[in-house]
């Protein structure tokens, strides 16, 4: 992937931050009015009242532009510091260490190749997959300068010859 030149569409980060905080915002009065008669907090109808206001100062800091800002802010930082890329990539590259190094994770995974391999369907969309693949001029170009590579190297070269 090092040399790959696709590109993909990226996620405006700010967009999906906002949109969240409106979600929660939106959410957010249910979820006061259940607690609060969850707890059975409210008695009288001046609490009831004043609950009342209290979620509406709550939804206008959580709808107030400065506070959307500041949270925005705060979130796309840290999700495009150079720290938290880092620490997903560990944790990725932890992940699937463990994915392949772990037992029954790889009987699994052999489980459904067999399985997949066994069934005339899968195999025939295979087929069909990889020959529509390999029509494409950059796969096919990309595949032989591979093939030429493999050929040229001592140490395949050395096996095959000795098999």
């Amino acid at each position: 992937m090092k040399a790959s030149s696709s590109t993909y569409d990226e996620i405006d980060i700010e967009d999906a931050i906002r949109h969240e905080i409106e979600n929660i915002t939106h959410d957010m009065h249910g979820d006061i009015l259940h607690f609060l008669d969850r707890t059975h907090i409210m008695t009288t109808s001046d609490e009831i009242k004043s609950s009342g206001n209290t979620i509406d100062i709550i939804k206008e800091v959580m709808n107030s532009e400065a506070l959307r800002n500041a949270i925005t802010s705060l979130v796309s930082r840290i999700i495009t510091s150079t720290q938290f890329q880092m620490a997903c990539k560990q944790l990725i590259h932890n992940l699937w260490n463990d994915l392949i190094h772990d037992p029954e994770t790889m009987t699994q995974l052999v489980q459904l190749l067999n399985n997949a391999l066994n069934n005339e369907i899968i195999r025939r969309s295979f087929k069909t997959l990889v020959l529509n693949i390999l029509q494409d001029d950059d796969v096919y170009y990309q595949l032989t300068r591979l093939v030429v590579r493999l050929s040229e190297d001592p140490a395949v070269r050395y096996t095959c010859v000795c098999s």
